[in-house]
């Protein structure tokens, strides 16, 4: 399945969220998006981000080294989670594309310039 799939399978302001967060991801060079666990996930040289619809009709945009973060940090909510962190959206009128971009434009930057490592828990 294809992410442009994946978003037509979904109705309403979920949907338009969704198409208008992969619309500025894939204009971002270098960037490769793919579904994986059956979410659309966006890479470059590792996962970056994601997108993750949630049951009351949000969309999560989670970026998987969030914990990593600087100035991004401050706007991603983590819940229970240690290293991904997230920005709820629920009103395609309400996204505010120029904070998305800069979180993205840092996911970025760490994702060239510091080597993912995994750490399993035991």
């Amino acid at each position: 399945m294809e992410i442009e799939e994946f978003i037509e399978s979904f109705n309403g302001n979920q949907r338009e969220v969704m198409q208008i967060i992969h619309n500025l991801m894939i204009e971002i060079p270098g960037i490769d998006p793919k579904i994986r666990f059956k979410l659309p996930f966006y890479y470059r040289k590792t996962w970056v981000c994601y997108m993750n619809p949630i049951k009351r009709n949000a969309v999560e945009l989670c970026f998987v080294r969030a914990k990593e973060l600087d100035y991004a940090k401050k706007y991603l909510t983590f819940g229970k989670r240690v290293q991904v962190g997230g920005i709820m959206m629920t009103e395609p009128d309400k996204i505010d594309l120029p904070l998305i971009s800069l979180i993205v434009e840092e996911a970025l930057e760490l994702d060239e310039s510091t080597p993912y490592t995994f750490k399993k828990k035991r």
